[in-house]
């Protein structure tokens, strides 16, 4: 009878043992899908900012040329005849719209 009882303990404690462990293979494993999705999530602020940085910086660098700095650069090779031609446009709208007061500063 007694080794009936510990013949019982030892195999009543085989799945609690396995039980304890999948516990914790699942909790590393949900504790590493959490990092993965709080990574993603950070990447993705950080491209978001650094998307708008870039878009707002194109935009007001386009702004704050004169038609005298585009000329200088087109005649020092620094503009291909297109880029200049394109910026070239956005200065004359932008004094266009200056003009007509719907811009106050260029930006």
């Amino acid at each position: 009878m007694f080794g009936a009882i510990v013949t019982f303990s030892l195999d009543s404690a085989g799945p609690i043992a396995q039980t304890v462990d999948q516990r914790q293979a699942l909790g590393k494993g949900f504790l590493m899908l959490g990092g993965v999705a709080v990574l993603v999530l950070i990447g993705g602020i950080v491209l978001g900012r650094i998307r708008n940085r870039v878009k707002h910086s194109a935009q007001r660098n386009q702004a704050d040329f004169t038609l005298e700095e585009i000329r200088r650069l087109r005649d020092q090779g620094d503009l291909t005849i297109s880029e200049y031609e394109t910026l070239r446009q956005g200065v004359i709208d932008r004094m266009q719209l200056q003009s007509a007061g719907k811009v106050k500063d260029g930006r």
